[in-house]
């Protein structure tokens, strides 16, 4: 039979006594979260109509995960449109192209100062729908 070296109060106590240095050194994680929607000019490069002629809408939902530290870490969901848009008066031409992005944006966020801080990361994209249309000959860019 093992015997018993350790009563039960001191393991108690021994046990009290690493939790109180655990939660010390544990640092409490903090979470932010809102959306955010705007509006943007857009142009595509190469397509001889230059200028941010097409106004689009785009829509994100985010969670930013801070710490007690200056740096946090921000990913979400979104909707981008992009595309281009041309209109000669003289010819009453056009030429639209309308391309439909979901994102999906990884960041990370160091605060300096107060409220100011610096963000960078990627946002990788998935185009989920997009047409041109030609004087009002709408095709789909999926189209072959």
């Amino acid at each position: 039979m093992i015997k018993q070296i350790v009563h039960k109060p001191v393991l108690i106590a021994l046990l009290a006594c690493n939790l109180l240095l655990l939660s010390h050194t544990v640092k409490a994680q903090l979470f932010d979260g809102g959306i955010s929607y705007g509006f943007s000019g857009s142009s595509i490069y190469g397509d001889n109509h230059a200028g941010l002629n097409k106004l689009n809408g785009n829509a994100a939902m985010f969670v930013e995960t801070r710490s007690e530290t200056a740096i946090s870490y921000i990913s979400g969901l979104g909707y981008t449109g992009k595309g281009s848009r041309f209109y000669d008066k003289n010819s009453r031409s056009s030429y639209v192209i309308s391309l439909h992005y979901v994102e999906m944006p990884l960041l990370g966020c160091y605060r300096f100062y107060h409220d100011y801080f610096v963000v960078g990361g990627i946002s990788p994209g998935y185009l989920f729908a997009g047409w041109t249309s030609d004087n009002g000959t709408r095709t789909s860019i999926f189209d072959s």
